[in-house]
């Protein structure tokens, strides 16, 4: 597994320290210094976090490889970030999609 490599990397790319981007994982920094020399591995759902926030999709955080569309890392943030929205705010952003594609002629 080439997570650990990745991981400082994309940290690196986007200036972080490790304390700061365990900041903003809500992890402590050990545990990404852990990550990073591939002692630990991330929950799946740090890893999710980790993704979005370097807007790559999983797999290439984890297999360090780009094997999937830059825009499929952006798209499942994305989705992920409606998902969590309320009922009402999710039926709100269904709404302006279809008023987006009725403009755009979809």
């Amino acid at each position: 597994m080439k997570l650990g490599a990745e991981l400082r990397r994309l940290r690196k790319g986007k200036g972080y320290t490790q304390e700061k981007l365990a900041e903003l994982v809500g992890v402590s920094r050990e545990s990404i210094q852990k990550y990073e020399v591939n002692v630990n591995h991330p929950p799946l759902e740090v890893a999710m976090v980790l993704a979005d926030m370097f807007g790559v999709c999983v797999d290439q955080l984890i297999r360090g490889e780009v094997k999937c569309p830059a825009s499929l890392g952006q798209e499942a943030a994305l989705a992920r970030r409606i998902r969590s929205l309320s009922q009402e705010k999710q039926e709100a952003v269904q709404k302006i999609v279809e008023a987006l594609e009725k403009e755009a002629g979809c």
